[in-house]
């Protein structure tokens, strides 16, 4: 049994005795005391689910929901505000009032999510209700096991891997209560009873905490004091104040932690972005479902773009397919993928390439920036670009960005160069067409040194077990179109498809394409559902295409048409590619299958000096039918907007075979 030391030195417990019972003999005293089965839920008295007080809008509260209803396997009552259990819960109340110095109502009441309701409870325990359960949750901050009888035996009855040594000399009476993991304590409701509340703080809740770190550290031992604060204020700093302003000498986690904004790009999905791309915690909380409804141990995602869906599944330790056209997107996810669990090999490449960069901005600014000053043993790459992209781009970039290529291909590992060309991609349209080069060098240094905090700070997550290694994903080049070619009998896909014409997902990363080493963009780009660069239309094309444009948006088509016919014909296409992509994820889903599809909700286009709204989702919705799906639910889930933009909802369908 791991006796968690690292995280036990890190909160000054170093002086917590050795375990004197195992695992194994804490279960053994369990089964004896139980009588008719190996988990005795009877001690339970109530389990409160507790809301992440970040959630973005109320939309997202039905995804909560779905999430924790499909999990445990039974509909949760919402609780509209947590301190009603105050009242309405008797050992609670009996506690509140007998002024236990326990002072539950503090860790309760921190931070709650100010929206319609504040969490769920339920009070009959479902028989498979466990740790591992607990540890999948995404829009939960905190869940409270209120019970009755002795603690080793609900973390036995709950599989719980925990310090049961410190039950014995710790005082439970404490505000703080009694640490018995990263994770979980015990808190005692009032002196002379046998009554308990435990805390478990959801896994996600660290993870979402590597978002922070990435984009505050500048040094490594920034990212182990952040490790330490995160650590401290997620388990019992219940009376810190939020500051909303913060010195950007010193950046407070715990500040950047309380915040109300959610953290979209924790875990590597800061290291590469797309516009209109999932957002994690809707794809966490989907692959959840679909998971506990179907019974799937893997989930396919067609439209694999830069992998949240694989890097997601991979962290909740299911495993799942990608396939994206693009060679870029494919390339991008599987070095994404790769950050989450560097070996030593890979970081001693990474920090070489990092010592590199550093050495030759020295020598650029001593030699007042002249060329020529990396190491003459790098052998540069020759980097092309195109004609029709290569106006602006300037050829010290160029040679710049070949001879970064060349340092990475000569210094890392095939696997390990793809994670240090994520430096590269990310900066590589400004690289080449805005930056200076010491601005550039810079840039890609930073963000080297993101994915190395990242891989420290993902490492003690994994060494304290709040983490598990994540388990193994594919991301692979597929076209969505002849999907049956290579997957049967799926049980569960969870995607998102483009927005109609909305975003151009070729032309906004060409220049990192051909910085990373591909070629010809321009064939992936006209087979791209929803590209605008169609190239010569023949007119029977067309016609087809305009055949396949559902009811639900003939009549907005039909303006669209009138004010720009080009626009009408893309918009056409994009409809009849979907009917093609929705027949083959019918083809491919087994009888009962599931897809959680998450498509925009309505887009605006302009037609003659006046706005018209295309119902987006009611179209995929009618050809998703057409295709012999059938739509079980729609949710509709507003969007957090810094702009007015054109899409200002996104639409979960939920499909069935």
């Amino acid at each position: 049994m791991t006796s968690h030391k690292g995280w036990r030195l890190g909160l000054g417990l170093s002086s917590c005795k050795p375990l004197s019972a195992s695992y194994a003999e804490i279960v053994l005293k369990s089964r004896r005391n139980t009588r008719k089965s190996n988990k005795d839920f009877n001690m339970i008295r109530e389990i409160v689910f507790k809301l992440k007080h970040d959630i973005a809008n109320d939309t997202e509260l039905t995804l909560a929901e779905l999430e924790l209803a499909a999990i445990l396997g039974t509909r949760p009552l919402p609780i509209k505000n947590l301190a009603d259990l105050l009242v309405e819960i008797d050992w609670l109340h009996e506690s509140l009032s007998s002024g236990a110095t326990s002072r539950v109502q503090d860790i309760l009441l921190r931070l709650p999510y100010p929206g319609a309701i504040q969490g769920y409870r339920i009070a009959s325990v479902p028989a498979t209700f466990s740790i591992q359960q607990i540890k999948r949750l995404t829009y939960f901050r905190d869940v409270f096991i209120i019970f009755s009888g002795e603690p080793v035996e609900m973390m036995a009855n709950l599989r719980l891997l925990a310090d049961t040594a410190a039950l014995r000399h710790a005082n439970v009476l404490t505000p703080t209560g009694c640490r018995i993991s990263p994770t979980a304590s015990i808190h005692g409701l009032e002196a002379g009873k046998s009554r308990y509340l435990m805390r478990l703080i959801a896994n996600h809740c660290f993870l979402e905490c590597t978002d922070h770190v990435v984009r505050l550290a500048q040094r490594p031992k920034d990212v182990d004091r952040m490790y330490d604060a995160m650590l401290k204020h997620l388990q019992d700093n219940y009376s810190r104040p939020f500051a909303a302003s913060v010195q950007m000498g010193y950046k407070w986690i715990e500040d950047f932690i309380d915040d109300r904004r959610p953290p979209n790009a924790y875990a590597s999905h800061s290291l590469f972005g797309l516009r209109g791309r999932f957002f994690p915690r809707m794809v966490r909380a989907l692959s959840n479902h679909l998971a506990a409804k179907t019974g799937a141990t893997s989930i396919l995602d067609p439209f694999g773009g830069v992998g949240t869906l694989g890097i997601e599944c991979s962290l909740l330790g299911v495993k799942s397919r990608s396939y994206d056209l693009n060679p870029f997107f494919v390339k991008v996810a599987r070095a994404k993928y790769r950050a989450l669990w560097l070996s030593k090999k890979d970081t001693a490449q990474l920090e070489e390439i990092r010592e590199y960069i550093q050495e030759t901005r020295i020598a650029r600014a001593e030699q007042n920036s002249q060329p020529g000053l990396f190491d003459t043993k790098v052998v540069p790459v020759a980097v092309c670009i195109p004609k029709s992209l290569s106006r602006a781009v300037k050829q010290p970039a160029l040679d710049l960005v070949g001879s970064l290529r060349g340092k990475i291909e000569s210094t890392c590992s095939a696997d390990c160069a793809e994670v240090a060309l994520l430096a590269i991609a990310y900066y590589a349209n400004s690289i080449l067409k805005k930056y200076s080069s010491e601005k550039a060098l810079r840039c890609v240094w930073a963000h080297l040194s993101r994915i190395l905090y990242l891989d420290r700070f993902m490492k003690r997550l994994y060494a304290d077990e709040i983490l598990g290694k994540p388990v193994s994903v594919t991301f692979e080049e597929g076209n969505v179109k002849s999907l049956s070619q290579r997957e049967c009998d799926v049980s569960a896909i969870v995607t998102s498809p483009p927005y109609t014409t909305a975003i151009d997902y070729i032309g906004n990363d060409a220049m990192a394409y051909y910085a990373t080493g591909l070629q010809g963009h321009d064939e992936i780009e006209e087979d791209m559902i929803g590209s605008t660069r169609l190239g010569r239309i023949s007119a029977d094309d067309a016609e087809n295409w305009n055949q396949h444009v559902p009811l639900a948006v003939k009549k907005a088509h039909k303006h669209v048409r009138e004010a720009n016919g080009k626009k009408a014909t893309c918009l056409a296409k994009y409809f009849y590619d979907m009917t093609l992509a929705l027949r083959q994820i019918h083809t491919c889903l087994c009888k009962g299958g599931s897809m959680a599809m998450v498509v925009c909700g309505e887009q605006e286009f302009g037609s003659n000096g006046a706005k018209v709204k295309y119902d987006v989702a009611n179209a995929i919705t009618e050809i998703g039918e057409e295709s012999g799906l059938r739509l079980e639910r729609r949710i509709d889930v507003d969007l957090t907007k810094n702009g007015d933009g054109d899409i200002r909802q996104e639409a979960v369908l939920l499909f069935e075979k």
